[in-house]
């Protein structure tokens, strides 16, 4: 696959995904998911995701410094050194097992645009809109 993202992973227990993750079953474990231009993924909190070579994403989610490493594909740092993972807090905190939450868009038709309703939840709503022409839009 040219251009692929991770999401989600196909571990029905903690104690498999612990297994998979130390054989590094990595074929196994992780789910990967062809891409194309526009896609819209929903990735909540606790979903194994990363993006492939290549892939430029715009990522709507709330401030955080939290990153925790499963895998890196073997990449170095600036000193030759592996990565660091992150292994005990990403499986405290990876949903299990992975569920792939639809966003269920909703498609709005009005005027000279076509709005696009990607998420809405209790922190933040995601809007695509397209407009053709001229557009006027006034928020209550």
């Amino acid at each position: 696959m040219k251009h692929q993202i991770v999401l989600g992973h196909n571990a029905n227990t903690k104690e498999e995904l612990i297994n998979m993750i130390e054989n590094k079953q990595w074929d196994s474990l992780l789910k990967r998911v062809k891409i194309k231009p526009g896609d819209f993924f929903y990735v909540p909190a606790g979903t194994i995701h990363s993006l492939g070579k290549g892939i430029l994403v715009l990522e709507t989610q709330q401030s955080s410094d939290s990153t925790y490493r499963v895998f890196d594909y073997d990449r170095v740092d600036s000193n030759g050194k592996l990565r660091e993972l992150h292994l005990d807090k990403a499986i405290d905190v990876t949903i299990i097992p992975h569920e792939l939450k639809e966003s269920g868009y909703m498609v709005i038709n009005k005027d000279e645009a076509t709005i696009t309703k990607f998420v809405d939840s209790e922190y933040f709503s995601v809007y695509k809109w397209e407009v053709n022409g001229s557009f006027s839009y006034s928020q209550n």
